[in-house]
C-alpha cells in the first residue's frame, strides 16, 4: 500500500488580546497591555495601576467572580482619585517591595 501525502494549509488562528490601555479620565494611551509611561522612562520602568473591585462566590472546586476594573493612568491615579479618595476619609498604605 502506497502512502498519498499533499501540502494543506492551516490558517493561523486569531486571538484578542490587549496591547494598551487608555485612562478613563484623561485618555493617555498606556505604552503596552499595564504600563504607562514613566516621568522618566527607561526600559526597566514599571508604572502601573490597578482599581478594580470582585464579587461573587469562591467554593473547594473553584469561583465565579464578577470583576469591574476603571483604566486609570498613574497621573490621574495620584493626582486625582487619591486626593479625592484621602478627602472622603481613606488612609492609603505605601508598601515597598523588591526582588
Amino acid at each position: 500500500m502506497a502512502k498519498i501525502e499533499e501540502t494543506v494549509e492551516i490558517p493561523a488562528r486569531s486571538q484578542v488580546r490587549t496591547v494598551a490601555l487608555t485612562c478613563d479620565l484623561c485618555g493617555t494611551k498606556s505604552i503596552d497591555d499595564d504600563n504607562w509611561r514613566a516621568p522618566k522612562p527607561t526600559t526597566n520602568n514599571v508604572n502601573q495601576t490597578t482599581v478594580e473591585s470582585k464579587a461573587g462566590s469562591r467554593y473547594p472546586d473553584g469561583a465565579d467572580f464578577t470583576t469591574t476594573k476603571i483604566d486609570i493612568c498613574p497621573a490621574c491615579f495620584h493626582n486625582r482619585l487619591l486626593p479625592w479618595l484621602v478627602s472622603q476619609g481613606a488612609a492609603p498604605r505605601t508598601e515597598e517591595t523588591e526582588w
